[in-house]
């Protein structure tokens, strides 16, 4: 596997999650704001409700957060939203990007996934961090 393989893997699954991300704060946002509407509350009600910031409850609704803190988990639970939407299994785009670089043998089958363990825990460090 060349250098050039391994930068492919590590940007499609920078992609793949930013794409997972993106999709999870649209989801939340109109979850929320028809949780909230048929609820009859509002953004400060609800914060107080659920022991959550209202400008976190801003954010979600915006759809401007970049991790799942706990108060955005608070968020999602109150939306019945399930954090855990994507199977990989079944993600033609991560299965093409799996295709597209994998040449069928057991030793690279090996790399690849250790490489893709390992920056998923990169990634989880990363999300896991405090925001500066």
């Amino acid at each position: 596997m060349s250098i050039e393989d391994i930068i492919s893997i590590i940007l499609f699954i920078i992609r793949f999650k930013k794409n997972i991300e993106y999709n999870m704060q649209k989801k939340l946002s109109i979850l929320l704001k028809k949780r909230i509407e048929s609820d009859g509350t509002n953004q400060t009600k609800l914060a107080k409700q659920l022991d959550v910031s209202q400008p976190t409850v801003s954010r979600a609704l915006n759809g401007n957060w970049s991790r799942i803190s706990p108060e955005i988990r608070k968020l999602m639970n109150y939306c019945q939203m399930d954090e855990g939407e994507v199977n990989p299994a079944t993600s033609k785009a991560l299965m093409k990007a799996l295709q597209q670089v994998w040449d069928g043998t057991p030793q690279q089958e090996k790399v690849l996934a250790k490489l893709i363990v390992q920056f998923g825990e990169w990634a989880h460090s990363v999300n896991s961090r405090p925001p500066r």
